[in-house]
């Protein structure tokens, strides 16, 4: 039986990838907003993992381990930018 992923890792991801989301639409239109947060996920999951390696840990911040501070503040950037953006600039049209 496969683990069960902490609520902590869906919680960062989910964070994240709302932020790309919103950066997405504001950038690229609501047409393709999806592309940011699936273009980050295919590249998270090409680079090779490194734990301890804080630039892996920021490009791979969805797959990295619960407890990891640069994974969190990358995610946490992303939101806060992402939705700014977004705030201030609206879906482009």
């Amino acid at each position: 039986m496969a683990e069960r992923p902490e609520a902590a890792l869906l919680l960062r991801a989910s964070a994240g990838l709302t932020g790309l989301a919103a950066l997405g639409a504001a950038l690229c239109g609501a047409v393709y907003a999806w592309t940011p947060p699936i273009g980050w996920l295919a590249v998270s999951l090409i680079v090779p993992q490194r734990p301890d390696d804080v630039l892996w840990t920021a490009v791979g911040w969805p797959l990295a381990a619960t407890d990891s501070a640069p994974a969190a503040w990358t995610a946490g950037l992303l939101l806060a930018v992402g939705t700014g953006v977004y705030a201030v600039r609206g879906p482009l049209r």
